[in-house]
């Protein structure tokens, strides 16, 4: 029998675990639901610039159920920003004012341009293809080709049209990293824009809500490397090579260093970073940096075949669908299962969950997509009387 010390110890160590699954389920339901949130925002309104989605995230969880509410009545980001400026009174990290310009912010009207210097844009059907088209520089990162880069994809990302995204790239190799004619004698915050930029292409690819598929014809070696680990998928011919090779010509592969772990883990990531040794398709397969390996004549076939298989789900699904395996990745297991269970909570009130439950059950094809909100959820947009989209969580949140 234990002791009553022992008993008091024990009852001690039972509460801290239910107040430390109690915190990390209120956290995961916040993250949760301001993820959805910025997900429809985006739909709406076009790419959300980061001090926007810092404000957001930083929204107590009331406060995020008033915005879900007015979302459904936002024209512009202006209609954003004016929210936030009455609702928000707390500070980002580096504490300036919570009241932006929505500095990058693109406008959601402005179209897709079908002419860069240094890339290749075109469709088929709803598929994207963007086609890196440096091949005498080895397509090398440039600042000019990253900054194309990004404008091409948040404009396909504000596109209703497009479902998926291919990128490959013209000429012998896939990518070269970054554009080593542009790193010598530079100021370090000449450096620092070069990341910078680099780490805004990599969070774009993954931010937009369509899938962005590596087509990957010949070597990528540094931040191409980090290009294709960053890609939802990538699709690789059997004569492409990988490596990151930075460590020997002294500057360490440290921001594909980034993705590279999260694609293949620790000690094979190590591997290719501390030896600078390329490795071949197949074990790149093997290692999780690719999805899967074919023959070079029938690259396009296969990488076509993948994001048409894509871009036959519900666009809202895969949108959901992708944020959400972002934003879970890196939290505990706790964390991760509230939050989780919040945004699919969210999206199975959405149009396109209650279409694809009803077609399985009645045993018919799914109606395309037609809205982002449940016929609910816009019923409440238009009458201030009915209950807002988040009325189920406060009932069960005053319970």
């Amino acid at each position: 029998m234990p002791t009553l010390a022992e008993t008091w110890i024990q009852e001690g160590i039972r509460q801290g675990l239910r107040q430390a699954r109690e915190e990390a389920r209120q956290i995961g339901r916040q993250e949760g639901a301001a993820t959805f949130i910025l997900q429809q925002l985006r739909m709406r309104l076009g790419e959300i610039d980061i001090r926007t989605e810092e404000r957001i995230r930083a929204l107590e969880f009331a406060q995020l159920e008033q915005l879900a509410e007015a979302l459904l009545k936002f024209a512009a980001v202006e209609d954003l920003a004016g929210w936030l400026a009455v609702h928000s009174t707390r500070k980002i990290s580096d504490g300036s004012d919570l009241i932006s310009p929505f500095e990058g912010h693109c406008d959601k009207d402005r179209h897709l341009k079908s002419s860069y210097d240094n890339l290749l844009f075109d469709s088929t059907g709803a598929i994207a293809v963007v086609t890196l088209n440096r091949p005498e520089r080895r397509n090398a990162l440039s600042l000019a080709l990253m900054e194309e880069l990004i404008d091409c994809l948040g404009s396909i990302g504000r596109s209703a049209e497009l479902r998926a995204v291919i990128l490959a790239a013209n000429g012998p190799a896939f990518c070269a990293g970054h554009d080593l004619s542009e790193m010598q004698d530079r100021s370090i915050g000449d450096y620092r824009r070069i990341f910078d930029i680099c780490t805004t292409l990599m969070t774009t690819i993954q931010s937009i809500p369509q899938p962005v598929i590596a087509e990957v014809q010949g070597i990528a070696t540094a931040a191409g490397c980090q290009l294709v680990a960053t890609c939802d998928m990538a699709v690789s011919c059997d004569a492409a090579q990988f490596a990151t090779p930075g460590v020997r010509i002294g500057l360490f592969c440290t921001t594909p260093m980034v993705a590279l772990t999260r694609a293949i883990g620790r000690k094979r990531a190590l591997e290719m970073l501390m030896t600078g040794t390329p490795i071949d398709a197949p074990t790149a397969a093997e290692w999780g940096l690719v999805n899967r390996v074919v023959e070079t004549a029938k690259l396009r076939e296969a990488t076509l075949a993948l994001a048409e298989r894509v871009a036959a789900a519900s666009p809202l699904t895969v949108g959901i669908g992708k944020q959400a395996f972002y934003a879970q990745i890196d939290l505990d297991q706790a964390k991760a299962y509230a939050y989780a269970k919040e945004v699919m909570s969210l999206n199975a009130v959405a149009d396109d969950a209650q279409e694809g439950i009803g077609a399985f059950l009645q045993k018919r094809p799914r109606a395309a997509s037609k809205a982002a909100f449940s016929r609910r959820a816009s019923s409440a947009a238009q009458s201030r009387h009915a209950a807002p989209p988040y009325a189920s969580l406060r009932a069960r949140k005053r319970a």
